[in-house]
Formats: C-alpha cells, structure tokens, sequence
C-alpha cells in the first residue's frame, strides 16, 4: 500500500513539473507580453493573446470582418495557428490594407530555434491570411546572415516597403525582444 502511495506522488509531482523550457510555448508568455508593451507604447490599443490552440476571442474574431471569417475554418482545419495572434490601432494609413478604421492585425510566430527558409514561409501564410502589417518571427537566436544575404537577392522577408516580414530576437534572460537585434528593421522604434 506505501508503495502505492509513493507511484501516485510520483505521478501527481511530474504532472505538476514547470514546462520544458526548451519548448516554444515556455516563451510564448514572456514574448505576448514584451509586444504587449512595445505595441502599447507605439500605438495607444493592443490586443495580443495566445492562439497557438486555436482558440481565437470573440474581441479579435470580431474585428475580422464577416466575409474574411473563413480565415478560422482554414486554419481549424488545418490545425496550424499562429502562436500569438492581436490586432493594434491607429490613425488609418491608405497606403496598408486595414479591415476596421485603423486595426492592423498582428501575427506571431515563435521558434526556439535558428531561424530557417521555412520558418520564414510559415510566418508569411498567417500575416497573408490576415492582411497583417505586423507578420512578426520570433526566435531566442539571432537571425542567421545568410537569409539576409539570400533576402537581399530574393525579397523573401522584404517584399515591399509596406508589406515585410519582421524578425527579431527574444532574450529569454530579460524576458525581451531585443531592440537592436530586429530584422530587416525595428517595427515598433
């Protein structure tokens, strides 16, 4: 019977075990919460919360307008969200695509690892999917030079000058993004 006891304990102490932090989502806080306040400081409005399971609020759903909703059917069934997905609000710009008198989604995607072609084209389906000015990539590692090199020859993050991109380093240290260390440029300085 004690060694019963002992099994359960074991179990329920791993069940309780703090999440792997070589995993993505043990950053995803940390990283909503750093653009939480890099947008907040920015723009005024921000809302940013975890969508890498799928669940999307009713106060984004609502911001996406009705004849772009099968945005979330697309991604349910292919079972691919962003890992953080928001909108922020300003004056409305002419120049970017905005659904609702200034909202500008944005949309997250997090490795904790070095950043590859792949990764880029993941990040670049969610910000295409919602017309997202704000189509952020997000890694603990710097971005590696040789995509800034194959960038400079192909555009792949830098399609335009309203329509990139943006990858940044986050420092899991300091729990930021670190300013410094964006590519191919700073979108919230």
């Amino acid at each position: 019977m004690l060694r019963g006891k002992k099994n359960s304990l074991m179990t329920n102490r791993s069940k309780t075990r703090s999440p792997n932090p070589d995993l993505e989502s043990a950053i995803y806080a940390d990283v909503q919460n750093d653009l939480s306040r890099l947008f907040l400081k920015k723009f005024g409005l921000c809302h940013l919360e975890d969508t890498s399971r799928g669940h999307f609020s009713d106060a984004l759903k609502e911001k996406v307008p009705p004849n772009r909703d099968i945005i979330f059917s697309f991604l349910k069934r292919r079972k691919a969200f962003p890992d953080i997905t928001g909108f922020c609000k300003r004056t409305p710009n002419p120049i970017l695509f905005q659904f609702d008198e200034g909202i500008q989604f944005i949309t997250v995607e997090i490795k904790r690892e070095k950043i590859d072609l792949d990764h880029i084209y993941q990040a670049w389906k969610y910000a295409d999917l919602f017309a997202a000015p704000y189509g952020l990539l997000i890694s603990d590692q710097a971005f590696p030079d040789e995509l800034k090199r194959l960038d400079r020859i192909t555009h792949i993050i830098s399609r335009s000058a309203s329509r990139m991109i943006y990858c940044g380093q986050f420092n899991p240290v300091s729990k930021s993004i670190m300013p410094d260390r964006w590519y191919p440029t700073n979108p919230l300085r």
